[in-house]
């Protein structure tokens, strides 16, 4: 092939590569094009789904009938929101609690391996240093028994002497350089940093999420009077116009009800005990996929004991309610995976 004709070919495969990268940048733009339309139309139905919902809204407090309905379905979505924060905040506690315990017991077994290994290293030291000072004695005892024996008559013994003296040194340098080795190896395993944190185990996941769940039944109890949480659920998957809760004054009555749950529900005194309780009851039920499942199984985890303690499944009422499963309070959100 000739030269022009090579440079003919390279021109030739120069346009080409040219065509085939704008044809990708051509399908990359066209790619984001219609994604960008995608989203246009997925906010535009969703502007629209919401002024709808804000005129039925409308309308629906400017009737006597069913402005009270639309307080009551709000104040349950309240209610349910404020039992969702109150465990997500329970859970960055336990988080947090559960990282600083086993990161503390970490660094603990950190230490203690680097102290119980500088401990050998040192020993090794102290071991080659007393060898060291023990040949360095017999070379200084051998070279001043050399010079004592001048003279030609004692010429072949001194060389003999010397012969043994030089292995004698070398494995007295031999020595000092694994003292040096040793010196090398305590100071790098002095300076060894702490491991970095890998996060909570499995166990302390396990603990955390069975600590939620005993939480999340804490709270339905809590507001089992009046079927306050089950209202609260159904609230969350229905929309203002589809709720119905009776008559202004059934309404009245039901908000009064939510309201004093809710305060109660701040004044309690001895949550952590009875949360505590609970989740060791749950422990006790408590079954996963496998091994490295987290999340325990809902079908495991399925009633609700109306009492916790040590006889508490013999004492108690057990209620066939299963907060996991239903997710309650929106607790499948906030399982550590």
């Amino acid at each position: 092939m000739s030269k022009r004709e090579r440079e003919e070919y390279r021109r030739v495969m120069h346009v080409f590569q040219n065509r085939v990268e704008l044809k990708q940048e051509f399908i990359r733009l066209r790619d984001d094009r219609n994604s960008l339309l995608d989203k246009v139309k997925k906010a535009e139905r969703e502007t629209r789904l919401a002024n709808e919902e804000k005129k039925d809204l409308e309308k629906l407090l400017s009737s006597p009938e069913t402005g009270y309905n639309i307080i009551v379905y709000y104040q349950l979505r309240r209610l349910w929101d404020e039992c969702h924060s109150q465990i997500e905040g329970f859970s960055q506690v336990l988080k947090k609690q559960q990282t600083d315990r086993e990161r503390k017991r970490e660094i603990m077994e950190f230490n203690r391996d680097r102290e119980k290994r500088l401990s050998q290293a040192n020993k090794m030291v102290v071991q080659a240093k007393a060898e060291s000072d023990e040949l360095q004695a017999i070379i200084n005892q051998k070279e001043q028994e050399v010079a004592a024996r001048a003279g030609v008559l004692h010429f072949f013994n001194r060389r003999k002497m010397r012969k043994g003296m030089d292995e004698e040194k070398q494995q007295l340098a031999q020595i000092r350089a694994k003292i040096e080795e040793l010196f090398s190896r305590r100071v790098k395993i002095e300076s060894e940093q702490w491991p970095e944190f890998k996060g909570v185990s499995l166990k302390g996941k396990r603990a955390i999420n069975i600590a939620l769940v005993a939480m999340a039944q804490h709270l339905f109890l809590h507001f089992s009077d009046n079927n306050l949480g089950e209202m609260a659920r159904q609230a969350m998957r229905q929309r203002p116009s589809e709720v119905h809760y009776g008559l202004r004054e059934d309404c009245e009555y039901l908000m009064q009800k939510v309201a004093a749950a809710l305060e109660r529900l701040q004044e309690q005194s001895d949550f952590a005990e009875k949360l505590k309780a609970r989740a060791d009851w749950l422990r006790t039920q408590a079954e996963f996929k496998n091994e490295n499942d987290p999340v325990p199984l809902a079908a495991s985890l399925s009633k609700i004991s109306t009492t916790v303690g040590k006889d508490a499944i013999e004492t108690g009422l057990l209620l066939d309610v299963n907060v996991l499963a239903d997710d309650y309070w929106g607790l499948l959100s906030l399982m550590v995976e």
